[in-house]
């Protein structure tokens, strides 16, 4: 049964989800000029990235579908097409070496040496698909992150409370002192990159307020 051989190969759904969501979260600071080094996630939060990217694509384009699809079909396709004809090969062999050797040999060692070879065949085609899904992981997810950075910073308007531009604004406040403002782009328990006027500025947290308000539209880590 083909479809039993190919069942493993589910398995690689998680490792290929946490490859989205760690270089998407890579691929979207890079486009902040920050590394993801100063604002580390869980493993946790990586799949919930993955999550939220591949949602975020699903619903702004139906090409990046097209091409999962079209990968996991270039993938599969093969491998199923070789499984069904190894299957009839080895049937016909079977059947003509242990009608020629039958004074020699027995069918169920013949079999057991096929089916070594077989185990062997498809190790190397898992490995196979596996580094071809990674791979078209790696690819959607980088581009991904740097349409989402992209749209970030097209899409900003500065901060201002006086003119009601708050949108995914971070207010840094000491006492009622304002030390900066700007863009959201990512936090961690001890700094806070905040982007505006072009550049993306880390600054620690120390004891300030922080005014936080909506993000904007997409996916912000």
């Amino acid at each position: 049964n083909w479809l039993a051989n190919i069942t493993p190969a589910l398995a690689l759904l998680a490792p290929a989800l946490y490859v989205i969501g760690v270089v998407y979260y890579e691929s979207f600071l890079e486009g902040f000029a920050l590394s993801a080094g100063d604002f580390p996630k869980t493993t946790q939060e990586y799949f919930v990235l993955a999550y939220y990217c591949l949602l975020l694509q699903a619903a702004h384009t139906v090409k990046w579908i097209v091409y999962v699809l079209l990968a996991w079909t270039v993938a599969c396709i093969p491998y199923v097409f070789i499984e069904y004809q190894w299957r009839k090969a080895e049937d016909k062999f079977v059947d003509a070496q242990s009608a020629r050797l039958s004074g020699r040999f027995n069918k169920e060692y013949l079999l057991a040496a096929i089916e070594n070879w077989e185990r062997v065949f498809n190790f190397i085609a898992v490995i196979f698909l596996l580094i071809i899904i990674l791979a078209v992981s790696a690819l959607f997810a980088s581009r991904a992150g740097q349409q989402v950075a992209e749209q970030q910073q097209k899409n900003f308007q500065g901060c201002d409370q006086t003119a009601n531009k708050t949108a995914g604004c971070i207010f840094l406040r000491d006492n009622n002192v304002l030390i900066a403002s700007g863009l959201s782009i990512a936090r961690s328990s001890t700094h806070v990159a905040l982007f505006s006027n072009g550049k993306t500025t880390i600054y620690p947290l120390k004891d300030y307020i922080v005014d936080t308000y909506q993000k904007l539209p997409g996916v912000n880590p």
